[in-house]
């Protein structure tokens, strides 16, 4: 099988790639090109065309998305970098009667009514919410048959501290010096390698999933309770961390997705937070180290 990933160079693509290795993979990046890597645009929807219909993939993996909220500002480009180019993926992977996954977020939900079925109607609070919602619903409307994959905020090892929200905790956790950090909103971290080894599996199947499946790391943590792990964890101690519990209108207070059902994938063996943290956490001190050499 051929397997076309966009955004492989990213933190999730990285860890899916990995996991098809033994097939032919065709790994497309626009900023952070490697040399193994095709460069492309996907938010130039010819140029996705020309090279989806060059390479003929069996599937096309989209894991394209700009989450990081210094960004949400600007909502064109968020637009563009979150939904146009799922958009062009979506039929031009349909044209070329390749399969098409598309990976999506909790993001799209309200917060307020956990946990969410993989039907509960969309309800996002902020810009990144609301450009992955038009995402999923312009990707069904270019391709029916395509499968969503909606997540939480994931975890695991890391290459610059800025690649995930738990890794990102531990340049103002080792500071030592005072920092707020949210006590407010429940998060399901999500071990990397778990959602690689279940999109793996989505991309193998034959089995009828979809039109969205939803995979979930199990623990309820908030912000503060991963940081404050992490400062247990170093020896570094707690009095710094300040409890902020104030609600926030930009964020959803729990998108707790449920993932049981027909046609859903088992991640009862996903990894505990607790595990995965020790697993990652020596690799995030040393990156943290190397920093302030």
């Amino acid at each position: 099988m051929i397997f076309l990933v966009a955004g492989a160079s990213g933190f999730l693509g990285r860890a899916l790639t990995r996991r098809l290795e033994g097939h032919e993979i065709v790994r497309t990046a626009r900023s952070r090109l490697r040399a193994d890597h095709t460069g492309l645009d996907a938010r130039d929807p010819a140029a996705v065309q020309r090279l989806i219909h060059r390479v003929a993939p069996d599937v096309v993996v989209n894991l394209i998305a700009e989450r990081r909220p210094e960004f949400w500002d600007n909502k064109s480009e968020l637009s563009r970098t979150n939904t146009a180019t799922a958009t062009h993926l979506a039929a031009a992977a349909h044209s070329a009667g390749a399969r098409f996954i598309h990976v999506s977020t909790d993001y799209v939900f309200d917060g307020e009514t956990p946990p969410y079925a993989r039907s509960a109607p969309h309800g996002p609070l902020n810009s990144y919410g609301r450009t992955k919602s038009a995402a999923e619903a312009a990707v069904l409307a270019a391709n029916r048959d395509s499968l969503i994959v909606r997540m939480p905020v994931l975890y695991g090892p890391v290459e610059r501290l800025d690649e995930c929200n738990l890794s990102d905790l531990v340049p103002p956790v080792m500071r030592g010096r005072p920092v707020a950090v949210d006590d407010w909103a429940v998060r399901r971290p999500t071990f990397v390698g778990d959602v690689a080894r279940s999109l793996a599996e989505l991309a193998l199947s034959d089995e009828g999933y979809g039109p969205v499946v939803h995979v979930s790391g199990p623990d309820p943590v908030t912000k503060y309770d991963m940081a404050v792990a992490i400062a247990t964890a170093a020896g570094v101690g707690t009095v710094h961390l300040i409890r902020k519990s104030e609600p926030s209108p930009s964020r959803p207070r729990d998108t707790t997705l449920d993932c049981g059902g027909p046609g859903s994938l088992d991640v009862s063996e996903y990894v505990g937070f607790a595990d995965g943290l020790r697993a990652v956490l020596p690799g995030y001190l040393t990156l943290w180290q190397e920093a302030q050499a």
